[in-house]
């Protein structure tokens, strides 16, 4: 039976995201940057520079995955941005309005007579896998207002949320071909690669599927995003139980199912007859018969043919 190689395919793991944007040096990276900047801030870009583009498989700390990012606008302007995945929580809330005052407060010097020498925007984007149903938009963004609803004058700080799961009521409303090339990227960082996106002719398209094709050429990014995925879903069924809502749910696997080594099963996924799990998968959905199926999240490869099941292994 032929090796079944462990697979990313999910580009809102941490370190495909960081992989996807952080090498300023490949012109692939920065396209997908600076439409992502350009797009959601309403801002046109002459230099970006990520100042903290290393990606070592051996540091994937939460703080290893934010990119630090400053932008010159055509307009001379300095602008700082930090970039990250995340999920809303109270946590959130809270950890972002403290790097908002930490990145001012870094632009300034003790004993500075005039502050307005030295400071300069800070913006905070953050692609949520979640959506604020008080406020359902694709792009929500947040200033500080006065109780009659005005912008506090000169402000500096202003933080965006790219809620992912948005993209479906898109879907309802135009076809892909006439998706944005903004919404395209948000598609794929929801759904992945799919059939009908790939089918498009699309740069932002051939873009993302050439970059999670070089991902996986690398095991140790593979099993580091592997890795880093695993904590997360650790860290957040431990602040489930911390809140009393720890659960567990039958798993059911078939007859003649084949799983590999370092495999992770969720609760309540089942595992249907004849199929094939490849090794450091992460099964979070129910797996149809006779399929081979890998990667974390865990998807299809491919159906197991009459051809296959005669092969003498």
């Amino acid at each position: 039976m032929e090796k079944i190689k462990p697979r990313i395919t999910d580009f809102k793991n941490d370190l495909v995201f960081k992989y996807l944007l952080s090498n300023m040096k490949d012109e692939q990276c920065r396209r997908l940057l600076k439409l992502i900047i350009e797009d959601v801030m309403d801002i046109k870009c002459k230099k970006i520079n990520v100042l903290n583009s290393e990606l070592n498989p051996h540091h994937i700390s939460d703080k290893d995955m934010i990119l630090d990012i400053q932008v010159i606008t055509e307009d001379g302007e300095l602008v700082d941005i930090e970039m990250q995945n995340s999920i809303f929580s109270k946590e959130l809330y809270h950890r972002l309005q403290a790097y908002e005052a930490r990145m001012i407060d870094h632009q300034v010097n003790r004993g500075d007579e005039r502050y307005s020498d030295h400071l300069h925007k800070v913006n905070l984007i953050t692609f949520i896998n979640d959506i604020d149903k008080d406020n359902l938009v694709l792009i929500d963004s947040y200033v500080p207002r006065n109780e009659y609803g005005n912008v506090r004058k000169f402000n500096l700080a202003t933080s965006y949320f790219v809620q992912l799961p948005f993209i479906k009521v898109i879907e309802k409303e135009k076809r892909l071909e006439n998706f944005s090339r903004l919404e395209i990227l948000i598609y794929i960082l929801y759904h992945g690669l799919t059939h009908d996106i790939i089918s498009l002719d699309n740069e932002v398209v051939t873009i993302m599927k050439d970059k999670m094709e070089q991902f996986n050429e690398d095991e140790e990014l593979v099993l580091a995003a592997e890795k880093r995925q695993l904590v997360k879903i650790q860290h957040y069924h431990e602040g489930q139980r911390m809140q009393g809502l720890e659960y567990t749910r039958p798993v059911k696997i078939y007859d003649h199912v084949w799983i590999g080594g370092n495999v992770t099963i969720l609760p309540g996924v089942k595992i249907n007859q004849g199929a094939i799990i490849g090794a450091g998968s992460v099964v979070t959905h129910d797996i149809p018969p006779y399929v081979i199926a890998t990667g974390n999240p865990c998807r299809v490869l491919r159906s197991i043919t009459k051809e296959d099941l005669h092969k003498q292994w």
